[in-house]
């Protein structure tokens, strides 16, 4: 149950990401990471049309990119692998190393591959070799690997295509190569989870409009020893944090009526000492301005024990 909770979890924020409504902007990324979250969204797709995924990833600087945007080019690859595999099934093998400055991905399928009167147009908008005008019976626009293309392009990238396949074999590879990123620029790793020893018993209070989160959490810090008091709604929660002393008041972002943004706010005003962590399923909210942290959504409870343990051991 936990691992399918899991992988749910995972999906939910890759999907957040794809949005892409709250784009985090250019910065030092790694690209296994976002290949990864690409194939954990279309592992039941590829699994469904027998495609094996082949992995080969080597150490790799970061790039700089826009996560979302860089998700998306990986996407329609796959996707357009997994079409040119639709009715047989297959192998799509990824390939991801340095070559010179150069991080390069080849994305390979074993599939029906293009034709050679196609390959000139394929990165041209509105060509497709699906549907009626590729006459195939998967439907296509012809805008995604011109989009992907752009993308790279913006990034001083670069993409290319060709078939047959890698080594020459039947199918299609494409391949894409951005520069890696400055020698003195690295990609942050997240800190380690604390050791584990148990913080001393806190005084808690959780606001959240949604009272079978707020139930789960009461259960788990309660059996954690802290005490814990519960509001399902922005103003009467606010209420509760001025009028009382907690160490850490866990507050939902988005909920009816006033906003866990309006709650932090005030708190900051009426409370400066408060320490206030924001329970959020929106991308950017490590920007929240005053907050003590951030849990993002789907969490487990372990997210919650380490950050309780970073803000007071």
């Amino acid at each position: 149950v936990m691992t399918t909770v899991d992988r749910a979890s995972k999906i939910v924020m890759n999907l957040l990401s794809f949005s892409g409504h709250r784009s985090e902007g250019m910065q030092p990324d790694l690209i296994p990471e976002c290949l990864d979250n690409v194939l954990s969204l279309t592992e039941s797709q590829l699994k469904k049309h027998n495609i094996n995924v082949i992995k080969n990833y080597r150490n790799v600087r970061p790039a700089v990119f826009d996560r979302a945007e860089i998700q998306q080019v990986f996407l329609n690859m796959i996707i357009n692998a997994r079409d040119a595999m639709f009715d047989t099934g297959g192998t799509l093998e990824i390939d991801l190393y340095e070559k010179k400055n150069d991080i390069i991905i080849e994305i390979s399928d074993t599939g029906t591959g293009i034709r050679k009167e196609h390959l000139s147009k394929i990165f041209e908008p509105f060509h497709t070799t699906k549907g009626p005008l590729g006459g195939s019976k998967i439907s296509g626009t012809g805008l995604g690997l011109f989009v992907s293309y752009n993308i790279i392009k913006n990034y001083n990238g670069d993409i290319s295509v060709s078939s047959p396949g890698k080594d020459g074999k039947q199918g299609t590879t494409f391949t894409i190569s951005l520069p890696a990123a400055e020698a003195s620029v690295r990609h942050e790793k997240k800190p380690e989870p604390s050791s584990g020893h148990a913080v001393r018993p806190l005084k808690i209070l959780i606001i959240d409009d949604e009272t079978d989160i707020g139930a789960t959490l009461i259960k788990m810090l309660s059996y954690e020893g802290h005490s814990v008091e519960f509001s399902n709604n922005g103003e009467k929660g606010l209420q509760i944090a001025v009028e009382g002393s907690f160490d850490v008041i866990f507050c939902d972002y988005i909920m009816p009526g006033i906003s866990g943004e309006k709650v932090l706010q005030e708190l900051r005003k009426a409370k400066p000492a408060s320490k206030v962590v924001m329970i959020t399923g929106q991308l950017a909210a490590g920007n929240i301005t005053g907050a003590a942290g951030f849990i993002r959504k789907p969490f487990d409870f372990s997210k919650i024990k380490d950050l309780l343990q970073s803000l007071f051991s």
